[in-house]
């Protein structure tokens, strides 16, 4: 009983190892079945492929396969085209001619780029998010160092609703906090350089700059023709000068309000209570 026992089990493990065998053999042939064999030259073709020039050897040989190009995904963006509105870009061609040659213009400019926190501040992620989407409409900067000397908003319609004039509360007081000059000029469909020039020096608490270097305005002689040299220049108000004693500027020495915390023109920063 235990020798028959023996044969049959000896006789199933023949079994499997044969049929394991026979499964593995059909297995590599199916695989040798679906892989394309690269053909073969004979030696003849290959004699002559040898002797061929190269520009020949380089058209007889099979082209490798070229991957197909996958289709490129839609950006989720596009230009934005122009950056300005016409009513500012009509307000940007007057702008250019009522500040000083060597002032700068930047357009929307976000109030993150001119404001930052104190490093002290608590909760600063809660004040950051108040500037970080919000923009102004010109920044006028001077010098090689573009230091902001002016901020300009240019109001229309829509500075009339509530939310609009939320935020331009905050606007106001944040840069009066900090001490940058803000000028708000009502929309227009025509405006006067002279006038917008003056408003703009005196904001910025600089004397007016020469009208030499501007460009001839559209006042007319008595023919109607274009005045030769612009516009006649016209007497401006005298201002009113402040007494000593009141805050200036420790680095530059420009007369400065009373709560500013740093120099609009070389951009030190002001301690309180310092003179």
């Amino acid at each position: 009983m235990d020798q028959s026992l023996i044969v049959l089990g000896f006789t199933i493990a023949v079994v499997v190892i044969v049929v394991g065998s026979i499964v593995a053999l059909l297995v590599v042939a199916a695989k040798q079945r679906t892989r394309q064999p690269t053909p073969r030259r004979s030696r003849a073709a290959h004699a002559e492929l040898e002797a061929a020039p190269l520009d020949q050897q380089r058209a007889l040989e099979p082209e490798p396969a070229t991957p197909q190009p996958q289709p490129a995904m839609p950006s989720p963006y596009r230009a934005r085209k122009p950056m300005l509105t016409p009513a500012e870009q009509s307000f940007f061609a007057v702008l250019r001619t009522a500040i000083p040659d060597e002032w700068y213009i930047f357009p929307q400019v976000r109030l993150a780029s001119l404001v930052t926190l104190t490093p002290t501040m608590r909760h600063r992620s809660d004040h950051f998010n108040r500037i970080a989407q919000k923009s102004v409409d010109f920044v006028l900067c001077e010098g090689a160092h573009l230091t902001p000397r002016l901020v300009i908003e240019l109001d229309d319609a829509s500075h009339q609703r509530r939310d609009r004039q939320e935020r331009d509360a905050f606007v106001d007081t944040t840069f009066a906090a900090i001490g940058l000059p803000l000028l708000r000029v009502r929309w227009q469909r025509t405006y006067d350089r002279a006038q917008l020039a003056a408003q703009i020096m005196a904001t910025a608490r600089m004397p007016a700059p020469p009208r030499a270097h501007h460009a001839a305005s559209t006042s007319t002689t008595g023919n109607g023709a274009p005045h030769p040299h612009g516009a006649p220049s016209q007497a401006q108000p005298d201002r009113p000068q402040r007494t000593p004693p009141y805050p200036v500027c420790p680095g530059c020495h420009t007369e400065l309000t009373a709560d500013a915390r740093f120099c609009p023109r070389c951009g030190t920063c002001v301690e309180a209570g310092e003179a």
